[in-house]
């Protein structure tokens, strides 16, 4: 049981940091200050969440070691997404509704399964929320910048 909740916490981790990542890139091209702040929020949220959950895991003897380098996954294409079009903040739109769906999807892979500690639970169900509304305001920001 242990091998499989640790492989799913790795999973989680090497998530958490590919997208703190990705949003780095895409706060770095954006010239909007508001978008960019919340680019950067959102990329800050996520490595404290990676500390926080580390911190909690090395209590129940689960360890996570930062990779050398960033992990490589997948292209990630949501399902039953649609391909970007050319349109003006599609491909930004398009990179926090594949995000949401990922984080959401492992986070509820812990969540979802028998997983024997209630107050890490209660954090990452803290931690879903507060990302996916973090998500969402950047799709309202993303999409104010277009409708002026």
């Amino acid at each position: 049981m242990e091998a499989n909740i640790a492989e799913k916490f790795h999973n989680l981790l090497d998530y958490l940091l590919y997208a703190k990542s990705e949003f780095e890139i895409v706060a770095d091209e954006i010239g909007d200050c508001r978008l960019k702040t919340a680019l950067y929020g959102f990329s800050e949220e996520s490595e404290i969440y990676i500390n926080e959950i580390c911190s909690h895991l090395q209590v129940i003897g689960i360890e996570y070691h930062y990779p050398k380098a960033l992990p490589v996954l997948d292209k990630l294409q949501a399902p039953g997404e649609q391909v970007i079009d050319d349109s003006k903040g599609n491909e930004l739109q398009y990179i926090c509704n594949t995000n949401e769906q990922y984080i959401t999807a492992t986070y509820y892979d812990i969540l979802n399964g028998y997983f024997p500690f209630p107050v890490i639970r209660e954090i990452m169900v803290y931690q879903l929320n507060t990302l996916k509304s973090i998500l969402k305001k950047i799709c309202f920001l993303n999409l104010a910048r277009f409708s002026n």
